[in-house]
């Protein structure tokens, strides 16, 4: 699994980050958070991780792409299958895919009042992680997203999604090692708000998604509605250096209940809420 998501990871954000899709416009950066009060299911302890991350945005003639892979590493309260007091590691891969309506039809995007454009949304996430119960998560999703403009001095975005969604899981418990979940719904939304204080330059970001209870787990436990919010405050260091946009420093914040579907509980599945560190680089 974790060979596949590199392949897979390696091929996507090549594609999409080169010149075989004739892109308008095109950003690729390297990133790296951490933060002390991450929490795993059936996990009672407060875990810290390292993350570090690649992530390839586009947007072409048709629509845009976005493709982000999390590299994270686990401290000893984590720890990987058979590996003492070594923590865990996890790969974790996001593509998505838009076709805008307003591209596609009239050959540029609709700019209705706020309305930018409303898109068609394909995407997949795949995970892996090395702990005993050696998750791998499948998911695919589609949905209309209705993408908006914020009306700021430099303006932002605002991308609301409706979504179906279909989930897989792998594990090393039971005698059925594949999970399929049912269909259920997912709503998401993300955003990016660029402003100024002064001379300084700062981008708000971030995304949220709620996905609907999945039917039975593979303990054949009820599965609970997830929620998934990531939020970042980043500054413009690279403005300092005389090089803005290169560079960027700042906070985030993560929250995540009754993650993978897990029910929360005020023992073993505590929801996260954890506050992080971030760095971001924009080389290209």
């Amino acid at each position: 699994m974790k060979r596949n998501i590199l392949a897979i990871a390696a091929a996507v954000l090549l594609v999409t980050s080169g010149p075989a899709v004739s892109a308008e416009w095109t950003d690729l950066s390297l990133g790296y958070r951490y933060g002390k009060d991450f929490r795993e299911p059936a996990n009672p302890s407060d875990v810290q991780k390292n993350t570090f991350n690649l992530t390839s945005v586009n947007g072409y003639k048709h629509g845009s792409n976005f493709a982000s892979l999390d590299i994270l590493k686990s401290d000893s309260k984590d720890p990987a299958n058979g590996k003492g007091s070594n923590g865990a590691q996890e790969l974790f891969f996001v593509y998505n895919h838009q076709f805008g309506y307003g591209k596609i039809v009239n050959g540029a995007p609709l700019n209705y009042g706020i309305l930018k454009d409303v898109s068609l949304m394909v995407g997949t996430d795949l995970s892996a992680k090395n702990t005993q119960f050696a998750p791998g998560k499948e998911a695919l999703y589609i949905g209309p997203t209705f993408n908006l403009t914020i009306p700021t001095p430099t303006p932002g975005w605002f991308d609301v999604s409706i979504r179906a969604y279909k989930e897989w899981n792998h594990n090393s418990f039971g005698a059925d090692k594949n999970v399929v979940f049912d269909p259920t719904y997912m709503l998401a939304v993300a955003w990016g708000v660029p402003f100024n204080i002064a001379s300084a330059s700062f981008n708000f970001k971030g995304f949220a998604n709620l996905i609907g209870d999945k039917g039975k787990d593979a303990q054949l436990k009820d599965t609970a509605t997830e929620a998934l919010m990531r939020t970042y405050l980043m500054g413009d260091i690279g403005a300092v250096m005389g090089k803005p946009k290169l560079a960027y420093l700042g906070v985030g914040f993560e929250y995540w209940h009754n993650k993978f579907g897990n029910p929360n509980n005020s023992t073993t599945n505590k929801t996260t809420t954890c506050p992080m560190i971030a760095f971001e680089l924009h080389p290209f």
